[in-house]
């Protein structure tokens, strides 16, 4: 399948003038040397000179002295709070139901998968089997500053690159050395961190050097250390547990409460080892906090997960000739994760064995005879502690690169890249499942697992769950019998061979000359998770595996861009590019802009159209089924009763082994801009881009798209109902139809989802200097969403999610920074409000998702006692007023959205450089 071609490049530039410029917010003065010095390079979102496209694309950059004045310690951290920046890509070290322990950025809010990070102008591989960067691979220490292309960059970059490019620039360059040490911490809970750097650089004659390293701690942070974390994370799967009697069972257990038709019991507050049925009561469908007894899971959770990282980072530079360099860069990074659930879940549908020990002393005679109606039950381990996930990631990568001149007007740059990441992946204190129902549960001895325990107490207080000290009435030994732990080994690798030639002057125009530049490149990335051998086999129940994950891809490609100038004051950027992807398919794209200074000096209009598209990622080819627990709406729940969001098993599999072939999703992005710096004004800077992004053909697994075909098909009521072959049903006499979806079965990826998405961003800075008071700096910057809907994969209408919260990501209509920072000989002080508008709450949790204000500071202090000798300290807080983010009992997890907000509060710190 081919992506379409460039389609009538003169009806965008027809129709549409304008894109923002470079809107460069920096504390540093600037001098006309730095200009000159900075035409040198490219901007991100070209590889044309910059002094040719400087201002023609959306484009915004972010230097260290800024970084510093947020006070974040990574870069999701920063990133986050950027008014473009969020979405369901958005993942840090706060997400932690489903975290695999990297931390990813997403713009615009339509998944990770859309934004391109690049280092220093390249690319990394994708963590894992995914298509994200780990952003804990690049060194923050070391950033020099970050460019975002605010718009799409396929045609430049390739595929990922739709809402658009974060590029990190490493530092290179250092005048002698530096060394840092940071620490800082909440007020109320030990959640410290704790970071150190150095870096050293140096030159000689035909070279020159820089070498860094740094070192990042931080502690964890658990769900009952925030009371606002507690009473909404609840389960049908508990300790003690749910358990179903049937046929006689049902009669005896009823016989001896008092009761009639009662299926599903759980033991009576208080009893410890049920020893008759009368320590039974009916279970109790609701959250524990209103008198129910669904089991408290956040009891167990942490908030933020313990994690610590290395990072060493190298690069050199040698001048072979006057006109030809070879350049090495290399950075190895190290992490490690920690993530805390609640203990292992467990479901058994072959029933609990008759002949087990534990329920023939409770039923006794009564003990059913017909297979079908053996008991069954949902429970928890809680004996065995709480589930356990220890992520170790090794990250590498080295870039090889000759660039220089082969004429006055000719340049050229090739290019070698290496990245690989290998990640240990252990989840401790699972149960083996197989030996339990194998050799342990049916022995009719007292050595048989007893089920009809208590190792958990609820406590009055919120957060006061805790493991019974009597517990584990099971024991010791036998529990150290059946656990079990079990890992994942991955790998993802990725080689870049690239060569590109410039010319400065093609040809010669009436207004000037034609700049052009040719790009050849191949790409392979190879992939590979192999669970162990206890996660293949299925017998640690949930989570486990179906198989190995291994393939790869070859992509060659060729790449074209070139500025034409017309008039004096109106020019033209069009570029091509086409992709081969081996086997799979071709891509072709292109884009189209044009930027007219309509005043000189001051005011700037941009247009530009490009096409993107985004190729399907490895594991959605070649993953050979995995299993995932999503959160769903039940749509025959009314949609006032919380009990319709519900999570259930759902296992995916990859298009190479059940389901469609899968092409590239492809996009069509616009947009018009402006930047004014009003010389009557001098320092001042207003920038605003519009901007719509269209997608189709999206990859999606569509579990609720699933759900609702299947409901609107007659649901349980018909047998023959669309994809009822796929869904399993549990009995729950609290929902409609007496019954609720416990598992989806064969989910697999499909070409079949639309998305559109439209903005505007404004921005505005001043700066005024030397007023006697020192230099300030101000700014606004804010993103107004006016478009976000999609269309669901199966059988759904469009829908927009524009300012609701879906239980996981919330999507502001509004977010917004305002920032102020002042300089005044040896001392600085910054002040940053991060804005967060309200939005519905679609989880019907709460009427609405408060709007959310954060305000950030810190004065800093510098003692220079010669040129190169000099001491910084830097004292901080962020989230100085104290508040919580905001809650909803519709949340995922912790009551909050993880990806949106941070749970930390008030948060002190302190930094000390060291420059020499």
């Amino acid at each position: 399948m081919n992506i379409r071609p460039l389609k009538g490049l003169t009806v965008p530039l027809a129709l549409a003038l304008g894109a923002t410029g470079v809107l460069a917010q920096s504390t540093d003065e600037s001098s006309s040397e730095d200009e000159v010095v900075l035409e040198k390079f490219e901007v991100t979102g070209s590889r044309l000179s910059a002094a040719t496209v400087e201002g023609a694309l959306p484009t915004v950059s972010f230097d260290a002295v800024e970084i510093a004045a947020s006070g974040a310690t990574n870069l999701q951290e920063y990133m986050r709070e950027l008014p473009y920046s969020g979405g369901g890509g958005t993942i840090g070290s706060n997400y932690t139901n489903g975290g695999n322990g990297t931390t990813q950025i997403a713009l615009r809010g339509i998944g990770g998968e859309n934004t391109l990070v690049l280092v220093n102008g390249r690319r990394m591989t994708p963590s894992g089997t995914g298509s994200a960067v780990d952003l804990n691979a690049i060194p923050f220490a070391m950033v020099e500053r970050i460019e975002i292309l605010k718009s799409g960059g396929s045609v430049v970059y390739g595929t990922d690159a739709v809402a658009g490019v974060i590029n990190v620039i490493l530092k290179e360059d250092a005048r002698g050395g530096s060394a840092s040490v940071y620490y800082g911490n909440t007020t109320d809970t030990d959640v410290a961190k704790k970071t150190a750097s150095f870096s050293v650089g140096g030159s000689g004659e035909d070279f020159r050097f820089f070498i860094g390293g740094s070192w990042d701690e931080q502690a964890g942070l658990y769900a009952p250390d925030r009371e606002y974390a507690m009473g909404g994370g609840h389960s049908t799967y508990g300790n003690p547990g749910r358990f179903f009697f049937w046929a006689d069972d049902m009669l005896a257990i009823n016989a001896a409460n008092g009761t009639t038709g009662v299926l599903d019991w759980t033991l009576k507050p208080g009893v410890t080892v049920a020893s008759s049925l009368t320590d039974f009561q009916p279970w109790d469908n609701r959250a524990p906090e209103d008198g129910g007894s669904r089991f408290p899971f956040e009891d167990f959770t942490t908030m933020v997960n313990p994690n610590k990282r290395y990072n060493v980072y190298a690069k050199a530079f040698y001048d072979i000739t006057d006109s030809i360099e070879l350049s090495v860069e290399a950075n190895y990074a190290n992490t490690h994760s920690e993530f805390q659930l609640a203990p292992s879940p467990y479901s058994s549908f072959q029933g609990i064995n008759l002949n087990n020990y534990w329920y023939n002393q409770l039923f006794g005679a009564a003990v059913a005879t017909d297979p079908n109606d053996v008991p069954y039950n949902y429970y928890r381990f809680v004996d065995f502690g709480p589930r356990l996930n220890v992520v170790d990631r090794d990250v590498f990568r080295i870039v090889g690169a000759l660039n220089g001149e082969l004429t006055d007007t000719i340049s050229f740059e090739a290019s070698w890249l290496y990245s690989e990441e290998t990640t240990s992946d252990k989840e401790l204190n699972g149960v083996d499942q197989a030996l339990l129902e194998g050799s342990y549960s049916g022995t009719n001895t007292p050595a048989d697992y007893n089920y009809f325990t208590r190792s958990f107490i609820l406590a009055d207080s919120v957060g006061g769950g805790m493991i019974d000290p009597d517990a584990p009435y099971n024991p010791q030994s036998l529990i150290d019998t059946l656990k079990v732990d079990n890992t994942t080994a991955q790998s993802s690798k990725t080689q870049v061979f690239d060569l590109r030639l410039n010319s400065t002057e093609l040809f010669e125009l009436p207004a000037g000359s034609v700049e052009g530049v040719l790009g050849f490149e191949y790409r392979r990335q190879d992939v590979l998770s192999k669970p162990d051998a206890i996660k293949l086999s299925g017998s640690i129940g949930w989570n486990a595996a179906d198989g190995i994950t291994e393939g790869g891809r070859r992509v060659k490609g060729v790449f074209g861009e070139t500025a034409i100038p017309i008039i004096d004051s109106l020019s033209a950027t069009l570029a091509y590019r086409f992709e081969d992807y081996e086997n799979e398919f071709e891509a072709k794209v292109g884009s189209a802009g044009l930027r007219w200074q309509a005043i000189e000096d001051e005011l700037t209009i941009r247009a530009n159209y490009s096409q993107g598209f985004v190729a399907p990622s490895l594991l959605d080819l070649y993953n050979p089924g995995f299993e995932s627990f999503p959160e769903i709406i039940d749509p025959r729940f009314a949609a006032s009763d919380p009990l319709r969001l519900y999570q259930i098993s759902v296992s995916y599999i990859g298009s190479q082994f059940g389901g469609d072939p899968l092409l590239p999703e492809e996009s069509d992005i616009y947009s018009i801009g402006a930047t004014y710096s009003p010389k009557a004004l001098p320092g001042l800077e207003l920038t605003v881009d519009w901007a719509m992004i269209e997608q189709s053909n999206l990859i999606a697994y569509s579990v609720q798209g699933v759900v609702n075909a299947w409901v609107n098909d007659g649901g349980p009521s018909n047998p023959n109902a669309v994809y009822s072959d796929r869904i399993v049903l549990q009995a729950d006499s609290s929902a409609p139809d007496g019954v609720t979806i416990d598992q989806l079965l064969g989910v697999g990826p499909r070409n079949v989802a639309l998305q559109k998405t439209e903005y505007v961003d404004l921005e505005a800075r001043y700066r005024w200097s030397n007023t006697g008071f020192g230099d300030f700096v101000s700014g606004v910057s804010v993103t107004r969403y006016l478009t976000q809907e999609s269309t669901a994969a199966i059988g759904a209408s469009s829908f927009s999610y524009l300012g609701i919260f879906d239980g996981d990501v919330v999507f502001p209509k509004w977010k917004g920074q305002v920032y102020t920072r002042w300089a005044h000989g040896p001392f600085g002080a910054n002040l940053t409000a991060n804005y967060m508008g309200s939005a519905i709450d679609d989880t019907g949790g709460k009427p609405e998702i408060e709007a959310d204000w954060i305000l950030n500071g810190q004065v800093s202090y510098r003692l220079r006692t010669s040129d190169q000798f000099e001491t910084k300290l830097t004292v901080g807080a962020t989230n100085i007023l104290d508040n919580p983010p905001p809650t909803s009992p519709g949340a995922f997890s912790n009551n909050y959205s993880e990806r949106s907000y941070s749970p930390l509060g008030r948060f002190l710190y302190v930094r000390l450089e060291q420059q020499f």
